[in-house]
């Protein structure tokens, strides 16, 4: 394994999969794995060797740094960053880098564990939650985002999200779980219809699933300049089990 040195920022990101085959998505709903169009087996070597594992999972964040887990003589997994990822990670079938996507239609790209999850309250305060184990019992601690800009909440407004979650993938594109009765009383709602017609099978499957399963639409909000900044301390972002990183 080479040199490393523990990843001290807050971990989240698209989550994904590496091994001798590359960097793949891998689907919630038991369908299979999806892998890009292009190849990445030199950065999922770049992640075995910062871990010392043949496969795991990768998160990859807003500034396009992966993020891997190490299981230490602890007994507990702690990040490491293998450097960041140039090439855009691209999946036929879905589009989550859109050129020209209007703010309130259906998001094209990839949906279950795609982006960063962030949150916002009723106050207008954008956040971050990490969850961690101490003592058996799971705690939340919430970090305020210092940077987002006055557009977001307005766009979350117009599609129907006063508060709770949304998320950021890699190419700082931002979308949003609405309830599906909302979406139906929604201006937009016809071109939602018309949109969901044209897609493609991939993506209309995997709309069809994610309503199915939580009776909500995802609905693209925008896109971010920069990066949230987030005022949280730099420290090691240890866990006992995958279920603490969403």
């Amino acid at each position: 394994m080479s040199a490393k040195s523990p990843y001290l920022k807050h971990v989240r990101g698209s989550r994904y999969v590496y091994s001798s085959k590359g960097i793949f998505y891998r689907f919630s709903y038991k369908t299979g794995d999806l892998h890009p169009e292009n190849d990445f087996s030199e950065y999922s070597e770049k992640i075995q060797n910062i871990t010392g594992n043949n496969s795991g999972r990768v998160y990859i964040n807003e500034n396009k740094e992966m993020i891997g887990y190490a299981k230490e003589e602890d007994g507990k997994w702690h990040p490491y960053s293998a450097g960041k990822i140039k090439p855009n990670l691209s999946f036929k079938g879905f589009d989550s880098n859109p050129k020209s996507l209007e703010t309130g239609l259906a998001w094209t790209g990839l949906l279950a564990h795609h982006g960063a999850k962030y949150k916002f309250n009723g106050r207008g305060e954008f956040y971050f939650e990490e969850v961690s184990r101490e003592g058996g019992v799971y705690t939340k601690r919430k970090y305020i985002v210092n940077n987002a800009p006055d557009t977001l909440i307005h766009n979350l407004h117009s599609v129907g999200k006063y508060y709770g979650s949304f998320r950021v993938n890699e190419h700082l594109h931002v979308f949003t779980p609405v309830p599906k009765d909302t979406v139906i009383e929604h201006p937009k709602n016809k071109k939602i219809i018309e949109q969901f017609r044209n897609m493609t099978d991939m993506q209309r499957n995997a709309l069809q699933q994610y309503q199915n399963s939580s009776n909500h639409i995802p609905l693209y909000v925008g896109k971010l300049d920069k990066p949230f900044e987030i005022n949280r301390p730099d420290g090691e972002r240890v866990i006992s089990s995958f279920r603490e990183v969403e």
